[in-house]
């Protein structure tokens, strides 16, 4: 796994990746084409696990830790990437993890979801309509 890194690393002769100083491994900077796999919500109500996934012969997966807060909203606070070739071990691993996990009970899962509000996910607010918006309220 890959930590990202800001763009001011060196690139490498891999034109897609650059060396970064965070790592002995290559960084990943985010591309246009990564595909959105899912957001999974958090701990707690204002934070989320954001899936990408680059497809192809040279793909990974990008797994981004998002925070929200009033004044910003949605951003993302960590971010790695795991090549291609680590991917299936990474699964097989997951899921023995998954297993080490006791199920919760309905009354725990009842519990829980009371004290969690809705994630207020990405919803981008509406642009002001110009000079409609100045005509009603006037």
């Amino acid at each position: 796994m890959t930590p990202d890194c800001d763009k001011t690393t060196q690139p490498n002769a891999d034109a897609k990746r650059h060396d970064c100083p965070l790592s002995a491994g290559p960084c990943v900077p985010p591309r246009a084409t990564e595909l959105s796999i899912a957001t999974l919500p958090g701990a707690t109500p204002d934070t989320a696990l954001r899936i990408k996934a680059e497809p192809g012969r040279d793909g990974y997966v990008r797994l981004e830790h998002l925070a929200h807060n009033a004044q910003l909203g949605w951003y993302v606070q960590k971010s790695f990437c795991v090549d291609r070739d680590q991917l299936g071990d990474l699964a097989t691993s997951l899921r023995k993890a998954d297993c080490l996990m006791p199920r919760p009970t309905a009354e725990n899962v009842t519990a829980h979801a009371a004290d969690n509000q809705p994630i207020p996910f990405p919803v981008p607010a509406p642009a002001p309509a110009g000079n409609d918006a100045k005509r009603q309220s006037s």
